[in-house]
């Protein structure tokens, strides 16, 4: 794998991609490691054996890009893939490498079933995930290739109720490629004995249907062991380095064999001495104290929190980053869409236009995100604001 890619900068409304050399040009830059996303992979894929592991990679893998990510995967084994919609589908697919083996693509938000889509879905290698009675019996109708009929087990949010299923087994057991699809819904507390309710419930379809594949669980189900992981597990925030479980003595084991692959950088552009009482920021808020401020070009659009920081008081002595082994609270109303302030008890150590690290361990980014009352995912989909280093 090559040690370096570069810089990719986003051009959205130009739909381009520019490569450029060096990171001196950005205020903030997220290195993604490859090697580490490939590492997590096959962690996560020896843990779930025998079943199948499969990368969810939504939101154009978390922001990230699919030009990086994908074949990172697809070279470590990954054959399967999760995406948010068919279009999502469309993007993985011309991501992958020329000469590539079969690979499936399951867009979780799969449309209308039409002719047009049929074919649409066929010629990107789309297994389509129907979550309405209505779309299963159109797909019946008009098509006859491989299709995942995505269940309510206690989500109820989208999905077929069982029953409905167990309804159609007579059209469903003619379906060569069948997949069964579910969510648990509070799959990231190992010990909620629901679990096995729901698991109960989704399995009295298998008796009916034996050949289908069955998926359950996502990243934080392998440690709930085989008896969930039936026949595939699909992965998320687990090719990232957590597996987001609650109960942390379960989740360690595991956890600790992964390797998280970001490091966030963020531009020293001024040190100022603001005294308390002073405004900084939007709003015309005083400060609460004196604050040696180091200025950052990095802010909202590249992983920062931003409602909280600006109207909660108490944000300041919560959100901190690790700095030169130094815990920097953020100036609680600094925060734009590219430059934000952190307070640090020394300017000797820092310099304007050095690059400074925000973020590098899974620790760091929890203590952001467990602050914010979020999550990993949505962390990771803001630092992608920042340009993007992948190594």
């Amino acid at each position: 794998m090559p040690q370096r890619y570069g810089l990719l900068l986003r051009a959205v409304l130009c739909n381009h991609d520019f490569m450029v050399n060096d990171t001196d040009f950005s205020g903030a830059n997220l290195r993604v490691s490859l090697e580490a996303v490939a590492h997590n992979f096959s962690v996560m894929r020896q843990h779930v054996v025998p079943a199948r592991l499969a990368a969810v990679v939504k939101q154009n893998a978390l922001g990230l890009g699919y030009s990086y990510i994908v074949p990172t995967l697809y070279a470590a084994g990954c054959r399967h893939f999760y995406v948010a919609d068919a279009l999502e589908g469309k993007a993985l697919y011309e991501s992958l490498p020329q000469e590539h083996e079969k690979i499936t693509i399951f867009p979780l938000i799969s449309g209308p079933v039409t002719q047009e889509s049929v074919d649409f879905w066929k010629k990107y290698s789309i297994q389509p995930v129907l979550s309405a009675k209505k779309n299963i019996i159109d797909y019946l109708r008009v098509a006859q290739g491989p299709v995942c009929v995505r269940v309510n087990v206690g989500h109820n949010m989208v999905g077929v109720e069982i029953e409905d299923v167990l309804g159609m087994v007579s059209a469903l057991e003619k379906v060569s490629g069948l997949t069964i699809l579910g969510h648990l819904p509070n799959i990231s507390d190992p010990q909620d004995t629901a679990n096995h309710v729901f698991l109960k419930s989704f399995l009295r379809i298998k008796d009916f249907l034996p050949q289908a594949t069955y998926s359950l669980c996502s990243s934080a189900g392998a440690l709930l062991g085989a008896d969930f992981a039936l026949d595939e597990v699909r992965c998320g925030v687990g090719l990232f380095g957590s597996l987001t479980a609650r109960n942390t003595h379960m989740a360690l084991p595991l956890e600790r064999k992964l390797i998280f692959p970001f490091c966030l950088n963020a531009r020293i552009v001024g040190l100022r001495d603001v005294k308390k009482g002073e405004s900084m920021g939007y709003g015309h808020k005083p400060v609460l104290h004196n604050t040696q401020a180091m200025i950052l070009g990095c802010g909202y659009a590249n992983g920062l929190p931003v409602n909280k920081a600006r109207n909660n008081e108490s944000l300041q002595k919560d959100v901190v980053f690790n700095v030169k082994g130094t815990l920097c609270p953020v100036v609680q109303q600094s925060v734009g869409m590219y430059l934000s302030a952190i307070d640090v008890p020394d300017f000797g150590k820092f310099s304007v236009n050095e690059n400074v690290t925000l973020i590098e361990t899974l620790e760091d980014a929890k203590r952001l995100y467990t602050v914010e009352g979020s999550s990993l995912s949505t962390t990771i989909l803001r630092m992608s604001g920042a340009h993007l280093v992948f190594v």
